[in-house]
């Protein structure tokens, strides 16, 4: 008799245990995320907001509705660096129950390799479906855990319509917004998404800069 309960119990313990491990399985899922390589298909203001954030140890999240985005992008910083030769890179992002984990790899250079002295600042963007601004865990490899980084350089973005002219030069184009031609500075790098024509009816978000220039942000 007790060795039938204790088989009995021994499958009840069997049972247990992979019911918990099936759950923990079934809380952890893969997202897909892309690494974005290069700034310069992005938005002007987020392209201006970089530099502020990057010289910290950490990560941010531009937000799809603050910076006119279909998706949400995460940059995470290695901080300030006094040499070449480091390098971060995204791993794995994945969901633990409501919680997204971002894991990242760090690396060095070896102390043995010819590094310039030259300030850098290792980062990494990377876009996620959504709006993912909460419950953000990111870590490296060591497990050791990034802080949100406090952006307080946020710009104003207007919403307007108007009659796109055409360029004015390499840096800015004019359009007409209630039938007054007005200046516009290109996004960084002088460079738009969307092709226009001239006398083209268009919706647009753009901000003030700190010389006074108005900026286009994004076209719809």
């Amino acid at each position: 008799m007790k060795k039938l309960l204790t088989i009995v119990l021994g499958l009840i313990m069997s049972i247990a245990l992979v019911g918990c491990s099936s759950q923990d399985n079934q809380s952890q899922k893969d997202i897909n995320y892309k690494e974005i390589n290069s700034l310069k298909n992005l938005p002007a203001n987020i392209t201006e907001e970089i530099p502020d954030i990057k010289n910290k140890r950490g990560y941010y999240v531009f937000k799809p509705g603050k910076y006119n985005l279909e998706n949400s992008l995460v940059l995470i910083s290695s901080g300030e660096k006094r040499t070449s030769g480091y390098d971060i890179t995204p791993i794995g992002i994945n969901r633990q129950n409501k919680n997204i984990v971002i894991t990242v790899k760090e690396t060095e250079p070896d102390k043995d390799s010819a590094v310039n002295q030259v300030l850098t600042y290792p980062i990494t963007l990377v876009e996620i479906k959504g709006n993912i601004s909460k419950n953000i865990t990111v870590l490296n490899t060591d497990n050791d855990n990034f802080k949100f980084i406090q952006n307080n350089k946020g710009k104003n973005y207007i919403t307007a319509e108007g009659t796109y002219v055409g360029r004015i030069d390499n840096n800015f184009v004019e359009i007409k917004i209630d039938g007054k031609p007005q200046s516009f500075k290109l996004p960084a790098y002088g460079k738009l998404k969307t092709k226009l024509q001239s006398n083209q009816y268009i919706k647009f978000s753009y901000y003030k800069n700190a010389k006074g220039q108005l900026v286009i942000n994004n076209i719809k």
